[in-house]
């Protein structure tokens, strides 16, 4: 019974008690409890969702443009790859990338590594190698894994990024040293070598290092990393991917791997237009008048808005000789035309936005002087006839004394 705890159902330990067991009816129940025990005591293997093509190469090599043309030919036709490029001896080698290509022992380049255990070494100067790499993916794409990754890549800003990475060991597996590995390459680099003009796939760095971070599975089950991280200016961010694979140290296999965009496609943010049209109390336009928008002060005049999101935005209207009107406008799936009115403050003359005895001095100043011209011809108007006389003056009073702001009046 001890045996089976340690195998998995198919193991040949638990198909020989079976089988042992299978003609004799007393064991027939216990048989019945070793299976569904050695059935639920250990996950199934999940699909391989990667496999990691790890190319040892330099853009001095001669038949590195087969390789190069390999990898690109398995993308091309829809594998479920993660390519990584260490170079070696040219402008894109690092530090890290030589380390993985000692850690494989790479004498000659290129060289091709499947999933850390299935090698293809040369290369050819003109033709792609494909058909010498499709057998060997096809051999490790049809091998379950242990261990599923969930990856995602979150922005932090500007050039900081943090990996978010999920290893689930749903197969019970257990080795002494596992590690994460996390390479951010870039693609379709302009470079002009041999008969090539790019290069792709390029290790631009390893997250935290070459050596990975450890996983030990001897307390649960998943292990959630986060591995942050930066790029360089000379980076193009849009051509970069993350790849992430789980990797026995001692043996080399990766037994899964995941890639993503460092930049993921979101989607479109939806922008509307919002158009005011300002006016009096009696429909005429106006066309100095200054808005406020959520805090901004635009130049008068300025009644157009335009790539504002679906949002809640307020607003602060303003003009000499007018009121301030302040509201708020709602703008969710569509453009926006929005009409305000401004009401002017019959009887301030002197636009104090006040109504009080200063403004009848100033319009008895204009009868007997002929200046200063009222600041607010309209709100001295008080009848509205177009012309400004005693009876306006009188009016003035009038609302002083109705409104009780006459000080003393």
């Amino acid at each position: 019974m001890n045996i089976c705890i340690l195998q998995p159902i198919n193991s040949s330990v638990c198909q020989k008690i079976f089988r042992r067991m299978k003609h004799n009816i007393r064991f027939f129940i216990p048989m019945l409890l070793l299976m569904v025990f050695c059935m639920t005591s250990f996950g199934e293997n999940a699909p391989r969702q990667r496999v990691i093509v790890e190319i040892g190469t330099g853009v001095w090599c001669g038949f590195c443009p087969g390789a190069a043309m390999g990898a690109a030919d398995l993308i091309a036709n829809g594998h479920s790859v993660a390519v990584i490029k260490y170079h070696v001896g040219d402008v894109f080698s690092t530090t890290q990338s030589s380390a993985r290509t000692s850690y494989y022992n790479i004498q000659g380049y290129p060289t091709t590594v499947f999933d850390g255990v299935l090698t293809h070494v040369g290369g050819d100067p003109n033709n792609s190698i494909y058909p010498a790499y499709l057998p060997l993916y096809n051999q490790r794409i049809n091998e379950p894994s242990p261990f599923t990754i969930a990856l995602n890549v979150e922005h932090i800003k500007d050039s900081e990024y943090e990996a978010h990475v999920v290893v689930t060991n749903v197969a019970g597996f257990s080795s002494g040293n596992l590690v994460l590995h996390l390479a951010v390459t870039e693609t379709d680099i302009p470079y002009s070598w041999l008969n090539q003009t790019h290069v792709k796939d390029v290790l631009r760095k390893m997250v935290p290092d070459q050596f990975g971070t450890p996983l030990d599975f001897s307390a649960d089950t998943s292990i959630e990393t986060s591995l942050p991280f930066t790029t360089e200016p000379a980076w193009v961010e849009g051509n970069m991917h993350v790849v992430a694979f789980v990797q026995d140290v001692p043996s080399r296999e990766i037994f899964q791997g995941e890639i993503v965009p460092l930049v993921s496609e979101e989607e479109p943010v939806l922008e509307y237009t919002l158009n005011f049209a300002v006016e009096d109390a009696i429909g005429q336009s106006l066309e100095d008048a200054a808005i406020t928008l959520e805090g901004a002060e635009y130049e008068p005049g300025t009644y157009v808005f335009e790539d504002l999101e679906p949002g809640i935005y307020t607003y602060l209207v303003t003009k000499e000789c007018y009121l301030p009107l302040a509201g708020e406008v709602h703008i969710t799936d569509s453009d926006k035309f929005v009409t305000l009115t401004l009401d002017n403050l019959q009887g301030d003359v002197n636009n104090d936005v006040v109504v009080d005895v200063l403004d009848v001095a100033f319009l008895v100043d204009y009868f007997l002087h002929g200046e200063p011209v009222p600041v607010c011809y309209n709100n001295a108007d008080i009848d509205h006839n177009g012309t400004i006389n005693v009876l306006d003056a009188i009016g003035i009073i009038a609302i002083i004394m109705e409104n009780g702001t006459g000080n003393g009046l």
